[in-house]
């Protein structure tokens, strides 16, 4: 994962197996500041807000509410 700025990027971290990258934005609907670039075949999964929302409505309510009042302890940071 890298971030660019001026011209320059730097390396942020890397990501392994099973990973994920940009999941704050489905938080907090922020532009993604990063962006990450494969160094061998890599296999991706896009997952929108609109699939988040779906996936949520199919969960058990208390895992629902559960994962709503950390998203919003997390928003607040």
């Amino acid at each position: 994962m890298f971030i660019e700025s001026n011209s320059e990027k730097k390396l942020l971290g890397k990501i392994t197996t099973g990973g994920i990258i940009g999941e704050m934005t489905l938080i907090d609907h922020r532009r993604l500041m990063t962006f990450a670039a494969a160094i061998k075949d890599t296999v991706v999964m896009v997952v929108t807000a609109a699939i988040l929302q779906e996936k949520l409505s199919n969960t058990d309510p208390f895992i629902h509410a559960l994962l709503k009042i950390m998203i919003e302890q997390i928003s607040k940071l």
